[in-house]
């Protein structure tokens, strides 16, 4: 009982410290009816990106406990638009808020560990503390109680004011109390009570009252938990519902404990009422099974039986209900990851294109060079050929004029002995006609 309690008790002190009580928003909305618009206005007027982020994010904070559709779309336009490291710290923070509020802690974890990286790169120390503890508040809901741990101990060491020193405290007591670790507990729990009562908050010094009684009631010390409870209960206002229901439940447990029935029923009851109104309905269904209980401890199973099928038919509704919800989120979620899954595909198509488009570029170039190569070589060869084709021709001329020339040559010699014989045979003749 005590996990899942201090569990659920947690969440929606988480919740609280953002002062965003679900029963309460109506309220806030209808009192600042005129406030939409005006931001509306105010998105319209924004000149540059970072007007525009901001204006984005006021508007998604407005939706949170309204309609966390519309809270989530104004958180993504905010981070699309989101260049800056500052820019991307604060609507990636509300983007891990926003999925935190819709049961998507894996989102939640991813968005805010990115705000966190971004803070680390410049240096913004100041945002540390308050991002650890977002990112351990989601580990603890997604039950890794080790790394909730880490986170919130980190956050401790980065804290830098009361604020955030008071939510790493209060969560570390948490984490250990859900643990089973009492001394651990209660030692951060009395720490967070000094801060507390340092800052002056009174609800605050009430939760921790609550918490430390819940603490000595897992460990079956029912006059330190009735204390404690009576104490919170003393500090609490009419309006607290949820608070003064915990401590009601938690007395009425106490006080079925040591035997008092009578008392433990009229406290029992006192928080279902409280509980019917508020239409807190975890509550409701652990309050009618422990009146179950302390009417089978009176001896009146009529009445024992009433409750427990009041607390059957609230759990039966709340299964179909967390189913439908489960169903719807894990939809959204598969639907989302289709999405993310498509535009990882076309990112890797354009970057698939994009390097194809490089290789025929390079195979294009390539081609080129090798022609240019190949047209160069054969205008080389020709050049060469050509050369040996002239000198060719010019030997093949110069072999005819040599023939030529050597023919002439003979000819003249051929008349040059013809003449000389010619003579000869004149001058034989001259000689026989004189002899």
């Amino acid at each position: 009982m005590c996990k899942a309690f201090v569990k659920s008790s947690y969440f929606l002190n988480v919740l609280l410290v953002f002062g965003l009580l679900q029963y309460t928003t109506a309220i806030k909305a209808n009192s600042k009816a005129d406030e939409l618009k005006k931001l509306q206005q105010k998105l319209k007027e924004a000149i540059s990106d970072t007007a525009r982020i901001t204006t984005l994010i006021d508007i998604s904070w407005y939706y949170l406990y309204i309609n966390t559709d519309s809270a989530l779309t104004y958180a993504k336009n905010a981070y699309k638009l989101s260049k800056l490291p500052t820019n991307i710290i604060n609507s990636a923070s509300a983007l891990g808020v926003t999925y935190s509020k819709k049961g998507d802690f894996e989102n939640s974890v991813k968005y805010n560990l990115e705000a966190f990286h971004y803070a680390q790169k410049i240096h913004d120390k100041g945002n540390y503390s308050c991002l650890l503890n977002d990112i351990g508040s989601n580990y603890f809901m997604l039950d890794d109680l080790e790394k909730a741990l880490k986170y919130f101990t980190s956050a401790l060491e980065f804290s830098h004011d009361l604020e955030t020193t008071y939510v790493a405290l209060f969560n570390l007591g948490q984490i250990y109390a859900v643990k089973g670790n009492f001394t651990e507990a209660y030692g951060y729990f009395e720490k967070a009570l000094k801060v507390a009562e340092k800052e002056n908050k009174t609800k605050r010094i009430a939760l921790i009252y609550n918490r430390i009684g819940e603490l000595f009631l897992d460990k079956k010390n029912y006059p330190k938990s009735l204390y404690y409870f009576d104490r919170s209960l003393n500090m609490l206002g009419t309006d607290e519902f949820y608070y003064r229901i915990s401590c009601l439940r938690g007395k009425s447990y106490s006080n079925l404990g040591t035997g008092r029935y009578a008392i433990a029923l009229k406290t029992a009851l006192q928080a279902d009422t409280l509980a019917s109104k508020g239409a807190f309905v975890n509550a409701l269904s652990d309050i009618d099974l422990l009146i179950s209980q302390i009417y089978d401890s009176l001896r009146n199973p009529s009445k024992s039986k009433v409750y427990f099928k009041r607390y059957a038919a609230i759990k039966d509704s709340m299964f179909n209900t967390e189913k439908n919800e489960r169903i719807t989120f894990l939809q959204t979620k598969f639907e989302n990851k289709q999405h993310e899954m498509e535009a990882q595909q076309l990112k890797q198509q354009a970057g698939f294109h994009r390097k194809m488009s490089y290789v025929y570029l390079i195979i294009g170039i390539s081609l080129l060079i090798v022609l240019f190569y190949i047209i160069k070589n054969i205008r080389q060869t020709n050049k060469i050929l050509h050369f040996e084709k002239v000198i060719l021709t010019q030997q093949q001329e110069n072999e005819r004029l040599e023939k030529q020339n050597l023919r002439l040559k003979l000819d003249e010699k051929h008349r040059e002995i013809l003449t000389h014989a010619f003579q000869i045979q004149q001058q034989k003749e001259v000689l026989l006609i004189g002899a």
